[in-house]
């Protein structure tokens, strides 16, 4: 899987991933949480190693003794840590792509927990659909000489004659209709 251009962040207390993104600018573009980059972007926090290194590198502390929780690896709000730099919780390896939430807070409220949060460029907005094709033409009625060249065996007779199979056109504008079997 392709990695995403972007970047890690660590959200302010008790907030989700779309507004720790929203509060950063690239230029005069705010930057957004994308669930597609976080899945692509999950290795790098599904271990607690991965997870250390990472706080470390965005200059969050953790204490010696802290302990980085695999427990909650698919957690709508993961991966976060707490603000006394005693825990972390990291995501699961091959995490589903689905259980990745931007707009989760942490959980549960109240305890200073802070979201790591992957942002990027937003996507740029999908081109509208086309109109759908219009539907073939419908097959225009075959005209009433075209119909009598049609020769088919006469019910009756044995001798071929010009007869109009029933269905295949609106048979009083014929004159006379005659019915093919």
């Amino acid at each position: 899987m392709p990695k995403t251009t972007g970047f890690w962040v660590v959200a302010l207390p008790e907030a989700s991933c779309d507004a720790g993104c929203a509060r950063l600018r690239l230029g005069a573009t705010h930057l957004a949480c994308d669930e597609v980059a976080h899945h692509r972007r999950n290795s790098d926090v599904s271990s607690p190693s991965r997870m250390r290194a990472l706080l470390d590198s965005l200059g969050v502390p953790l204490s010696a003794g802290a302990v980085c929780d695999g427990r909650w690896g698919e957690g709508a709000d993961v991966p976060t840590v707490a603000l006394d730099g005693e825990s972390c919780f990291h995501s699961a390896v091959g995490r589903n792509a689905s259980s990745f939430h931007c707009d989760a807070v942490p959980e549960p409220p109240g305890q200073g927990k802070r979201r790591l949060c992957f942002c990027s460029m937003p996507r740029p907005p999908l081109p509208p659909r086309s109109p759908p094709p219009p539907p073939p033409p419908s097959p225009s009625p075959a005209s009433p000489s075209a119909l009598k060249n049609e020769e088919q065996r006469w019910e009756g007779g044995g001798e071929a004659r010009p007869c109009i199979a029933p269905g295949r056109v609106d048979l009083s504008s014929l004159d006379p209709p005659e019915r093919c079997s």
